[in-house]
C-alpha cells in the first residue's frame, strides 16, 4: 500500500511539473517545427532509397518531439540539432576505428549527446556526494553517496553506460548505444531540473529531508 501511495505521489508531481514546463506552441513555432521535421524526415527517406551504406538517424514525429521537450529552450536545441542534418555535407561519411560508416551528422550527434549527458549526470552525482540529509531537523553525519543511496548508485551506473568509446563499437552496439542515449536523454531532461524535488519527496516518506 505504501509503494502505491508513493507511486501516486510521484505521478502527481510529474503531472504538476509537466504543466509548469508547458510550452506555448504558437503559429510561428508550429510552422518551424513542421518545416524542420518535413525536411529532416524527407532527407532520411531520400538517403535510404539511394542505398546509403551508413547508420542513418531515426525519423522523428511531431508528437515525439513535443513529448520529450519540456521547455522552449530544450525544444529549440532539439530543432537546431535536426536542422544540422538538413545542411549540405551532413551526410558525409565517417569511418570508425572498427571500420563502420556513419554520417557526419549522426557521428557528431552521438558525440554531442554523450558529452551533454555526461555533464548532466556529473552534476547530479556531485549533489549526492556533497549533500547530507536531515533527520528530525538535524544533519546526519554522512552524505547520500556515503550512505550507499540507490539513486546515487544508479547515476554511477548510467555514467558508465554513457561514457563508452563510440569509435570502437561494432555496428550493432552503435544501434543500442544510440537508443540508450535517447532513453537516458529523455530521463535526464526531467531529472536534471527536478531530481532534488523528487528526492525531497521520497526522503519525506522515510523521515529525512534535504536542506
Amino acid at each position: 500500500m505504501r509503494n502505491r501511495v508513493r507511486f501516486e505521489s510521484v505521478r502527481e508531481t510529474t503531472s504538476v511539473i509537466r504543466q509548469y514546463s508547458k510550452i506555448r506552441y504558437d503559429k510561428k513555432l508550429n510552422k518551424e517545427i513542421d518545416d524542420t521535421l518535413r525536411r529532416y524526415n524527407n532527407k532520411i527517406s531520400r538517403l535510404a532509397r539511394a542505398g546509403s551504406n551508413y547508420l542513418l538517424p531515426q525519423k522523428v514525429t511531431k508528437d515525439e518531439l513535443m513529448e520529450i521537450s519540456w521547455t522552449r529552450r530544450d525544444l529549440k536545441r532539439r530543432l537546431d540539432n535536426l536542422k544540422k542534418f538538413n545542411e549540405r555535407g551532413a551526410e558525409k561519411t565517417i569511418i570508425t576505428n572498427k571500420g563502420y560508416a556513419l554520417s557526419s551528422y549522426e557521428y557528431n550527434q552521438l558525440k554531442g549527446e554523450k558529452a551533454r549527458l555526461k555533464r548532466k549526470i556529473t552534476k547530479e552525482i556531485k549533489f549526492y556526494e556533497e549533500t547530507k540529509p536531515k533527520l528530525l531537523g538535524k544533519e546526519v553525519a554522512r552524505t547520500f553517496a556515503q550512505m550507499g543511496d540507490t539513486a546515487y548508485l544508479n547515476l554511477l551506473a548510467r555514467y558508465q553506460k554513457v561514457n563508452q568509446n563510440i569509435e570502437d563499437m561494432p555496428i550493432d552496439e552503435l544501434f543500442r548505444y544510440r537508443e540508450l542515449l535517447q532513453k537516458i536523454g529523455m530521463d535526464r531532461n526531467y531529472l536534471a531540473e527536478n531530481f532534488k524535488l523528487n528526492y525531497l519527496e521520497m526522503m519525506t516518506d522515510v523521515g529525512y529531508h534535504v536542506g
